[in-house]
């Protein structure tokens, strides 16, 4: 996550805040794109995956690299639509969308056992993000967005 408030960059891993003056990973895929989209977009939390030699799955990459899937703004999640075309607009790399219709789980189990759509051919995915076009709350569960893993990565000995 990365964060531009009162004229000063975070940067943080999933549990925690680091220092964006040191070299981490986070740092290393921070671009010139999601500076100014920051600076654009003060007080917006930007949500991502660091990813590349990052962990076991490279995608055939040597530097990290950063790909946005969500934001948080006043204590709002913002709508896909507005974030994607936002990052679009500003040259942010974002997630690639590989479905967009009604929930259908069978769909999502087929679509998480096919290629990267970020990595070189034949590279597997480590699953899919489900979330809703128009961000919304469950008061049992919270945020409504789920991860399901591919098969092919539990069986590679990857997890």
């Amino acid at each position: 996550r990365y964060l531009w408030h009162d004229g000063k960059l975070f940067i943080g891993s999933r549990g925690r805040w680091l220092k964006p003056e040191t070299v981490n990973d986070w740092s290393r895929a921070l671009t010139p794109e999601i500076r100014s989209w920051l600076e654009a977009n003060p007080d917006t939390t930007l949500f991502g995956e660091v990813f590349g030699p990052v962990q076991s799955l490279k995608y055939g990459l040597s530097e990290p690299r950063f790909a946005a899937f969500a934001a948080l703004k006043n204590d709002k999640w913002v709508n896909l639509p507005d974030l994607f075309a936002s990052l679009d607009a500003s040259g942010v790399t974002r997630v690639p969308v590989v479905y967009s219709g009604p929930f259908d789980m069978e769909t999502i189990k087929e679509i998480a056992e096919t290629d990267s759509r970020v990595g070189p051919d034949g590279h597997m995915m480590e699953g899919v993000v489900i979330a809703p076009t128009i961000e919304r709350h469950d008061a049992d569960f919270g945020r409504v967005a789920l991860k399901h893993i591919s098969n092919r990565y539990w069986e590679s000995g990857e997890a």
